[in-house]
């Protein structure tokens, strides 16, 4: 019975995250599909339709809007439209959460410059994080702080989320893991596999 178990895990750990990807690019996929889908029907005949052009017509606007978001009066209108849905009660705290979570991950590499270790005295060992902020300036002040203070980013295993200490630059310890291999370190819980 217990090789049936181990067995039916390994199989898990092989399908679930399979399964898992190909779904969420369907979805994605489904969802541009169905929405630029009704809007081409609009304006061109049905016959006109193939199925993937809404998908195909959905990259191509989303490039596009991308393109565009640099240029200066594209910035304010787009900043204009964002202040409404940010004064929006229920609006406000998805659009913000959302707009957070895929600039963490668009930028990450630039947001987490600097992976270290923050020795904790009571444990007698390590936690890995990522330095976010070492600017006086944007940082809150801490009373009975000494020295240059830095916020300092753990992120929780096998969940989004994580915590934003603030601590005394002397703590760190810089390391030489490169922030994608010190994500993947710390979002596994140390077990994921190289590859």
């Amino acid at each position: 019975m217990q090789l049936f178990f181990r067995t039916f895990l390994r199989g898990l750990l092989v399908t679930v995250p399979f399964a898992l990807t190909i779904y969420i690019v369907f979805w994605i996929f489904k969802g541009l599909e169905d929405i630029f889908q009704y809007l081409i029907l609009l304006v061109l005949p049905e016959y006109y339709y193939y199925s993937g052009i809404g998908f195909v017509l959905g990259v191509v606007l989303i490039f596009f809007i991308g393109v565009i978001a640099k240029i200066l009066i594209f910035q304010r209108i787009f900043g204009f439209f964002e202040q409404i849905l940010t004064k929006l009660p229920l609006v406000k705290t998805i659009y913000s959460s959302l707009k957070d979570l895929l600039s963490f991950f668009q930028s990450s590499e630039d947001k987490l410059q600097k992976t270290a270790l923050l020795y904790i005295d009571e444990l007698h060992g390590s936690v890995l994080g990522f330095v976010t902020q070492e600017d006086p300036e944007k940082l809150p002040k801490v009373e009975g702080m000494e020295g240059d203070t830095v916020a300092f980013y753990v992120p929780m295993s096998y969940q989004v989320g994580g915590f934003t200490l603030l601590v005394p630059k002397e703590k760190l310890q810089l390391t030489e893991m490169g922030v994608e291999e010190a994500l993947k370190f710390a979002l596994t819980a140390g077990v994921g596999r190289d590859k």
